[in-house]
C-alpha cells in the first residue's frame, strides 16, 4: 500500500508595516541614536513616535502615511519622507504660489506630481481655469484624503484633472499647453528621478509652455554636493534663457523659475495678491507677507546665474550624470560648500529689482534692502558655523542678524533651534541651571519673533516644536526639583498649542496630582493615552489615580492596558491586585500578587498583601 506524504505549511507571519516603511537604509544613524538614548530596542526606535496610517504596495513605491508624535503627518514612498502636512509646508506651498504670483494672468496650469496635494491646494486658491495633476503612482492618490484636514478636498475643485500617469510621457504625448507648470519630483538621488531634472525634460516642459509661461522646478541642496547643484541650475538655464534661484528654506530647498523671456511683473497687482486674506494663512507659512519678503526670497538671476553656473556639466538622457553623482552625496549632509557658492554669487539688489521690473518703486524697496541683506549675510555667515559645529560663533551670528531684522525667520528658527539644542547638551552633562538658561533663550528668541501671540505659532510649525520641547524640558527639570508650581506653568504652556506631546499631558498629570487636583490629573493622562495609546507611564499613572479615587473597574481596564503593552512589569500586577482586593475579588488579588512575586521575588509588598488575602481565602 502506497504511504502519500504529508505537506506541512507552516505559514509566514504577516511583516510589520511600520518597520517595512521605516527607510533604515537612509534614517539607520537616526534610529541607532534613539535606541542608545532610551535604551531600547531597534525595532522599538525604527517605530517610535509614529503612528501608521496607511500602507500600500503600489505599482511604483511602496506608500506608507504616518502620523508623528507632533502631529504632523509624513507620506512615505520606500520609507523615505517626500512630504509632510506641516514640517515642510512652507516648500510645497511656495512651489504652488511663487509661479502664479510672478505669472499673474495664468489660467490653464500643470502639477507634476501630487505628493500631499498641498502645492495643488495653492494653486487653487489662485483663479486659474483649469489645473493637470499628473501623478505616477495610484497609491499616492489613495493616500491623498489623509492630508485633507490640511489641503482641503483638492481633488474635488471642478477645475482639476488628475491623471495617473509618467509626468514625462504626459508631456510627450499630450496636445495641451500650459502657462505654469510646476515639477515637484524626489530627490535626484533615487532611481529613476535623475531624469526628471535632465535638458530633455525641461526642453519637453517647454515645449508645452505658452509664450508668456513659466516653469517652476524644485531642487534640494542637503545631501547634495554644489557641482550637482550648479549641474541642474545650468541644465535648467540652458532650456530657459530666463532664470531665477529662489529660496524655499534656507539650505533646503530652492525653486528654479524658467521661463523663454521676462515675464513683467505688476507690482501693485503682487501687493493685492499679498493682502489677500483667502492666501494669509500660506503667505504667514512662507514668511511671504510684503515685497521686501518677496525680494528676499530671490537668490540669483540675470547674468549672476552663468557667472555661477560657469564651467558645471549638463545633465542630458545621453550621459545621466545625476543618476551616478547624486547618491554618492546622500549622507553628506548639509554643504557648507554649495551654499557659500551659491550665496557668493547672489543677486544685487538692482540686479534683483531689474529683473522683476519694478525700476518705478526701485527706491522704496532699495532703502529696507541694505539691511535685509546684511541680515542674510550674518544668517548665512552662521548657518555654515551651525553646520561646522561652533555653536556660540553661529549663536553670535544669529544675534547680529536679529539685531538688524528682529523678524527675519531664519535668524529666529536657526537660533532658537540652536539654543535648545545647546540646552540638551547641558542637561545631558548634569549642568542644569546652564541647560535652563539656553532652554529660556531658546524660548525669548520665539517670543520676540511672535510678539508673545502663542496663537501665532501654528503658521510656524518647526517653530512651535522647539517651544513646545523647551516648555516640556524645563517642566522636567522643575518637577525633578520639586518646584510644582513652575513646573504646572511650563507643562500648561507646552500643551497649549496645535503640537502636543502625551508625555507632557503625562507630566502635568503628575503635577495636579502631586497637589491633590485629581480630576484634572485624570483628564491629562486620558488626553496623554490619546495622543499615545501605548505611553505605559501615562496608563499606569491613570490606573493609580484611579485606584486613589476608588474607581476600581476603570482603574482595573487601565492596568489590563499596561499588562498588554509591558505583560512582566511587576507594580501592575501588584496594583491591579489591589484594585480586586477593594472589589473583594480575592481570588483574582491573590493571582495577580502571586505574578508580581514571580517577576520580582523581593516584591516584600506583594508578599505582605498575599498573606493578607490568603487569609481572607482561608475558611474559618
Amino acid at each position: 500500500m502506497a504511504v502519500l506524504p504529508v505537506l506541512v505549511w507552516n505559514p509566514i507571519s504577516q511583516w510589520d508595516a511600520a518597520i517595512l516603511t521605516s527607510g533604515p537604509y537612509l534614517y539607520a544613524k537616526t534610529y541607532r541614536d534613539t535606541s542608545e538614548q532610551q535604551s531600547i530596542g531597534l525595532e522599538e526606535a525604527m517605530k517610535k513616535g509614529r503612528e501608521l496610517l496607511f500602507f500600500k504596495e503600489g505599482l511604483h513605491a511602496v506608500v506608507s502615511v504616518q502620523k508623528t508624535s507632533e502631529g504632523d503627518l509624513m507620506l512615505n514612498l520606500n520609507g523615505k519622507t517626500d512630504a509632510t502636512a506641516r514640517g515642510d509646508a512652507a516648500t510645497q506651498l511656495m512651489l504652488g504660489h511663487l509661479p502664479l504670483l510672478l505669472h499673474q494672468g495664468a489660467q490653464d496650469v500643470l502639477v507634476i506630481g501630487l505628493g500631499s496635494g498641498m502645492t495643488l491646494a495653492a494653486v487653487e486658491r489662485h483663479p486659474v481655469r483649469n489645473v493637470d495633476v499628473v501623478e505616477i503612482e495610484a497609491a499616492v492618490v489613495e493616500a491623498q484624503p489623509y492630508f485633507q484636514q490640511f489641503t482641503g478636498a483638492v481633488l474635488d475643485d471642478p477645475r482639476v484633472n488628475l491623471m495617473v500617469a509618467d509626468g514625462r510621457n504626459h508631456l510627450a504625448l499630450t496636445d495641451r499647453s500650459y502657462d505654469v507648470i510646476i515639477s515637484e519630483p524626489s530627490n535626484p538621488w533615487i532611481s529613476g528621478m535623475a531624469n526628471l531634472f535632465t535638458r530633455e525634460f525641461f526642453q519637453q516642459a517647454k515645449a508645452r509652455l505658452r509664450p508668456q509661461g513659466v516653469m517652476c522646478q524644485w531642487v534640494h541642496a542637503y545631501s547634495m554636493s554644489s557641482q550637482d547643484f550648479k549641474t541642474i541650475v545650468r541644465t535648467f538655464h540652458s532650456v530657459f534663457p530666463n532664470t531665477s534661484i529662489w529660496e524655499a528654506s534656507l539650505g533646503g530647498d530652492y525653486l528654479l523659475i524658467g521661463s523663454r523671456q521676462e515675464v513683467p511683473i505688476d507690482h501693485r497687482m503682487l501687493v493685492d495678491r499679498l493682502s489677500d486674506e483667502r492666501l494669509r494663512a500660506d503667505l504667514e507659512t512662507m514668511n511671504l507677507l510684503d515685497l521686501t519678503a518677496f525680494v528676499n526670497k530671490l537668490v540669483i538671476t540675470g547674468d549672476a546665474i552663468d557667472r555661477y553656473t560657469k564651467g558645471a556639466p549638463l545633465h542630458t538622457d545621453d550621459n545621466a550624470r545625476l543618476e551616478y553623482s547624486a547618491p554618492k552625496a546622500l549622507l553628506q549632509g548639509r554643504s557648507t560648500e554649495l551654499l557659500k557658492e551659491l550665496y557668493g554669487h547672489a543677486s544685487t539688489p538692482v540686479e534683483m529689482l531689474r529683473s522683476l521690473g519694478w525700476v518705478e518703486i526701485a527706491a522704496r524697496i532699495e532703502k529696507d534692502s541694505p539691511a535685509m541683506f546684511q541680515a542674510k549675510k550674518e544668517v548665512l555667515a552662521g548657518y555654515i558655523s551651525f553646520t561646522k559645529g561652533a555653536a556660540q560663533d553661529a549663536i553670535m551670528k544669529f544675534e547680529d542678524a536679529l539685531a538688524i531684522r528682529p523678524k527675519d525667520y531664519a535668524a529666529t528658527y536657526l537660533l532658537a533651534k540652536l539654543s535648545y539644542g545647546v540646552g540638551q547638551s547641558l542637561k545631558d552633562a548634569q549642568r542644569r541651571t546652564e541647560a535652563s538658561r539656553a532652554y529660556q533663550k531658546s524660548l525669548e528668541t520665539i517670543e520676540n519673533f511672535i510678539s508673545g501671540d502663542r496663537a501665532s505659532l501654528s503658521d510656524h510649525f518647526d517653530l512651535e516644536v522647539i517651544y513646545v520641547m523647551a516648555q516640556l524640558d524645563l517642566g522636567i527639570m522643575a518637577l525633578k526639583a520639586d518646584r510644582l508650581a513652575e513646573a504646572a506653568a511650563a507643562f500648561e504652556r507646552s500643551v497649549s498649542g496645535e503640537v502636543q506631546y502625551a508625555v507632557a499631558h503625562n507630566n502635568l498629570g503628575i503635577v495636579y496630582d502631586r497637589t491633590g487636583k485629581y480630576d484634572a490629573a485624570l483628564n491629562q493622562y486620558r488626553r496623554a493615552t490619546e495622543l499615545n495609546p501605548n505611553l505605559v507611564s501615562a496608563r499606569m499613572n491613570l490606573g493609580n489615580t484611579l485606584l486613589r479615587q476608588k474607581h476600581y473597574p476603570e482603574a482595573i481596564e487601565s492596568y489590563r492596558q499596561v499588562q498588554r503593552l509591558k505583560p512582566d512589569f511587576a507594580p501592575t500586577h501588584y496594583n491591579l491586585g489591589a484594585a480586586y482586593f477593594e472589589q473583594s475579588q480575592w481570588a483574582k488579588a491573590e493571582k495577580e500578587w502571586m505574578r508580581a512575586l514571580e517577576l520580582d521575588p523581593d516584591f516584600s509588598q506583594a508578599q505582605t498583601r498575599l498573606d493578607l488575602v490568603r487569609k481572607e481565602l482561608t475558611p474559618l
